[in-house]
């Protein structure tokens, strides 16, 4: 990942790999992923004030809602519940997934989707992104920390 985000939108690279057992090798044009994932016709999820898209599904290919009061109160802090991961995007290569609250990104509090979309608004492409994460599943486990450059 680092190889092609040190790479300009529009340059080319020539990528190596193995598909059954032989090793191929293709070029790949470098795409600015804000446009990219902008142009990509995904299917959305049910409107509705906590379903909309925003900053974070045009940026990282999330989308999310605020957790409830009393989820909240349970797991002892505060945050945005991901709803869906778009296949491909930067979300889903770090293994971010539907369920998971994300209480912090980059140390910025994520307590409502607008806190959320205003951090995630403010990012760019080859920013270094570190969300703070609980899995309200086993809230056992504590908080996780996922990052990546975007």
């Amino acid at each position: 990942m680092n190889e092609i985000a040190s790479r300009r939108p529009g340059s080319s690279a020539r990528l190596g790999f193995l598909r059954d057992g032989q090793h191929l090798d293709t070029t790949v044009t470098i795409g600015d992923r804000d446009q990219v994932f902008a142009s990509l016709n995904h299917p959305q999820p049910a409107a509705g004030p906590q379903s909309e898209g925003g900053a974070g599904e045009t940026k990282l290919g999330v989308v999310v809602h605020a957790i409830p009061a009393a989820m909240a109160a349970k797991l002892h802090t505060s945050g945005v519940m991901i709803d869906s991961v778009h296949t491909g995007s930067f979300a889903d290569l770090l293994g971010l997934g539907p369920g998971v609250v994300i209480t912090h990104v980059n140390r910025q509090p994520t307590a409502t989707k607008e806190q959320f979309d205003s951090v995630v608004s403010k990012l760019k492409s080859g920013d270094d992104v570190v969300f703070e994460i609980v899995d309200p599943r086993h809230p056992e486990l504590g908080i996780d920390y996922l990052g990546g450059t975007l």
